[in-house]
């Protein structure tokens, strides 16, 4: 009777998943682009994760996706997994081109090495190194929001005990020392034209519109760019930015040279995957320099846009055909570069920030209580 069973629950299961494929084959409910969930950074590396070790088990990729949607809860992820089987069942394309539909999740730089991995035939180990290399970006991310959190929490106090005096205890006493005709000193006639500037409507109003023309300015190419340029002209910041680029141009080479890319179809998605405008509008000018017989270290030296050891590093590379190796060691060496800058210098601002922060306030006590010191006197 338990063999007749088995048989039974046997010539369900394709039934079963046929029905699976046939929910696919619809409309989707939402715009795909437009799609956005919250952790992507954790998602992506426990998505590849899954999906590369669900596949190396021999799992077809529409039921590893199907096994993977019920790990989550999230509404938005399960819509995104529901949006690739889709595509996968109802459109019959490939996981790079229904991975491609996702832009807000998905970075390029993943959906090119899918796309390489399925041409080339080793999908599993595409698959790996991406979830290898997108803990590597979230712990990157982390370690550097991480640096930046306790001077963030300095200022943003500082700011907030400002705001509170100006707006609750600046107004309290304003009505008393009218009242007593006591003349105000300086400092507090500063207090109460930057607390009516301030006060005003039509003030926060220009503040906001200024705030998001910047926001909309800066998300352009163009404004990213040229916002990425003035911070290229700060001290310290250019440092981090530069060492951030190193990083990421030494993963993404040594990641498409284990796809088997040529140099200028990794120059090309350099161009686009480098978060950072600046970056990759140079590397489509090297893409063409490239294909016209200069070597990659000489264009990336007359420009001066990384370190000088990053070059001699690349001219060996090219010299040697070992690449990929000396890249993977520049990447951990700059990674742990930035690291070290930025500990520095937050280590260096920290008490120059208590020190300005402790003078405005201070500053503001002394202007709103000269004032009660001369009631009292009176």
């Amino acid at each position: 009777m338990d063999i007749i069973e088995e048989e039974k629950e046997e010539q369900k299961e394709p039934d079963k998943r046929a029905k699976d494929k046939d929910k696919n084959k619809g409309k989707l409910s939402f715009s795909p682009r437009s799609l956005r969930i919250k952790n992507t950074d954790d998602f992506l590396v426990l998505f590849f994760r899954q999906l590369s070790e669900m596949i190396s088990a021999g799992m077809p990729v529409y039921y590893a996706l199907t096994v993977i949607t019920n790990q989550f809860n999230d509404k938005k992820i399960k819509l995104l997994i529901d949006g690739l089987r889709y595509y996968l069942a109802g459109k019959g394309e490939a996981l790079y081109k229904a991975m491609s539909e996702f832009p807000r999740i998905f970075p390029s730089l993943w959906v090119v090495t899918v796309k390489a991995a399925e041409e080339g035939g080793f999908l599993v180990a595409g698959l790996k190194k991406i979830a290898e290399e997108a803990e590597k970006d979230r712990n990157f991310k982390r370690k550097f929001y991480s640096v930046l959190t306790y001077p963030i929490f300095i200022v943003a106090a500082s700011i907030a005990a400002m705001i509170a005096m100006l707006k609750f205890v600046l107004p309290s006493i304003m009505p008393f020392s009218k009242a007593m005709n006591v003349d105000m000193p300086a400092g507090t006639k500063i207090l109460m034209a930057i607390f009516a500037v301030v006060n005003s409507p039509i003030t926060l109003l220009i503040i906001f519109l200024i705030a998001f023309l910047f926001y909309k300015i800066v998300k352009t190419s163009r404004g990213a760019e040229v916002f990425e340029n003035i911070l290229l002209e700060l001290p310290i910041v250019n440092k981090v930015l530069k060492y951030k680029a190193v990083v990421r141009f030494s993963r993404t080479y040594s990641l498409m040279c284990d796809s088997g890319m040529s140099g200028t179809q990794i120059l090309q998605i350099l161009g686009t995957s480098l978060d950072s405008p600046h970056h990759e509008r140079i590397f489509k000018h090297i893409k063409e320099e490239v294909e016209n017989g200069e070597l990659l270290s000489d264009c990336i030296e007359k420009r001066n846009m990384f370190p000088r050891i990053v070059v001699s590093m690349i001219r060996i590379g090219e010299e040697t055909g070992d690449m990929k190796t000396l890249l993977k060691k520049l990447s951990y060496f700059y990674e742990s570069e930035i690291e070290s800058t930025m500990n520095t210098f937050f280590t260096l601002l920290e008490p120059v920030l208590l020190i300005f922060m402790g003078i405005m306030v201070g500053f503001i006590v002394l202007s709103m209580f000269l004032p009660v010191y001369e009631m009292i006197s009176k």
